[in-house]
């Protein structure tokens, strides 16, 4: 347990940070697998739609350090190139 006031705010804001990062990860896990399923589905239009989704999901979560910029580019390309294959 936290001794100081300091500390015992670090572990408050770990854990609010914690919660955020869980929730921003699974969000972006559930667009990719919707996704994936469009194109399984042969339905273009929404494939479209979600690859923008979560191309911009992945850019945020860049943005707030969740993942590293490389890693965000990575899989945005694979996406591209699963949704240009499907075309």
């Amino acid at each position: 347990m936290a001794n100081t006031s300091a500390a015992k705010k670090a572990a408050k804001q770990s854990e609010k940070n914690r919660l955020a990062n869980k929730s921003r990860s699974s969000t972006i896990k559930t667009v990719f697998r919707k996704f994936n399923e469009s194109l399984e589905k042969s339905d273009l239009d929404s494939g479209k739609v979600l690859f923008v989704k979560y191309q911009s999901l992945l850019a945020k979560a860049a943005k707030k350090g969740l993942f590293h910029w490389k890693k965000t580019a990575r899989l945005t390309a694979k996406a591209s190139l699963k949704l240009s294959k499907a075309a």
